[in-house]
């Protein structure tokens, strides 16, 4: 249920945010986490499936914040020159994943064949592999129903993080900030969240 999920959540992220593998780490252990619920394939699909839209949500907000940025604050010009290569560059990689989800390559199971040795565990995988990546490609014409639910979740997800930064601001300022300074301070949040993600605890950051 909605508790065990939640449960699976925490844990993993705990995990995730006191080793320095991060998500590699974190991410499978959500799946173990509810492996007596769910199995494991189904579980991996899930978190493959919801780590994408959360990547794809927050590149964008990054984008949208960096631009918010330039607009509203006379940066230096090198400053400025750099936020905009920085989101040319974030728009390419959007453009890739979303050329990548179109065209759906085999982007693992097509070199397993070469990097394993004919009847061991890793060529054994290959079947399963290609399953997942099959179930991740095909999710949003299979499922088309729950793709804007899990986009307006995510998006929630970042609009709750402006808001928190926004009263933390007022809190400490003792005066309404503007909501586009809030929204600027939050994307440097996640820009953050995102760099030094294999950092414990983000110490130093």
């Amino acid at each position: 249920g909605v508790g065990r999920a939640f449960a699976a959540v925490l844990a993993g992220d705990a995990i995730g945010n006191v080793t320095p593998l991060g998500p590699i780490v974190g991410e499978p252990a959500k799946a173990a986490f509810v492996r007596s619920h769910v199995p494991l394939q189904p579980a991996l699909t899930a978190l493959a499936i919801e780590n994408i839209f959360y990547t794809l949500s927050s590149a964008a907000m990054i984008v949208a914040g960096t631009i918010a940025l330039i607009f509203a604050f006379g940066l230096p010009a090198r400053l400025r020159e750099f936020s905009e290569v920085a989101v040319a560059g974030i728009l390419t990689a959007l453009a890739t994943c979303l050329w990548i989800l179109w065209k759906q390559p085999a982007l693992i199971s097509r070199w397993l064949p070469l990097m394993s040795r004919p009847g061991s565990r890793l060529h054994a995988s290959i079947g399963r592999v290609q399953s997942l990546e099959n179930e991740i490609y095909t999710f949003a014409s299979r499922r088309r129903a729950a793709v804007f639910p899990v986009i307006l979740f995510e998006a929630s997800f970042h609009a709750v993080g402006v808001l928190e930064t926004h009263l933390t601001l007022w809190m400490i300022l003792g005066a309404q900030p503007l909501l586009m300074d809030s929204f600027i301070l939050e994307t440097a949040n996640r820009v953050m969240a995102v760099a030094f993600k294999f950092i414990p605890f983000q110490l130093g950051v």
